[in-house]
């Protein structure tokens, strides 16, 4: 195994607050936020220059709806969860 030289350890608890917030904001509160404004602004899909530049990423997404408006961020969000659970068993024995 190669040695990098670069060990951090942060003990303190200011560094542990601040490492959980930054994954509060980043795994929870963003997805959240972006998921509400997709669904509270449904009307931009239809406008003509958002399906030209676009259009072919929602392709077979029927943007009428606001939950499959949402499709795209909703996977990915699941996705990041998926591997934040994955990460948080490592130790676990049981898999």
């Amino acid at each position: 195994m190669v040695s990098t030289g670069f060990k951090y350890e942060d003990k303190s608890e200011k560094g542990q607050v601040f490492i959980v917030l930054i994954l509060i904001i980043n795994l929870f509160i963003t997805p959240v936020g972006l998921i509400h404004s997709i669904i509270n602004h449904i009307n931009i899909y239809q406008m003509n220059k958002f399906k030209n530049r676009y259009g072919s990423m929602y392709e077979g997404v029927d943007l009428r709806k606001k939950m499959q408006a949402a499709f795209y961020l909703i996977f990915c969000v699941r996705r990041v969860l998926y591997v934040v659970i994955i990460f948080s068993l490592i130790n676990f024995q049981g898999i």
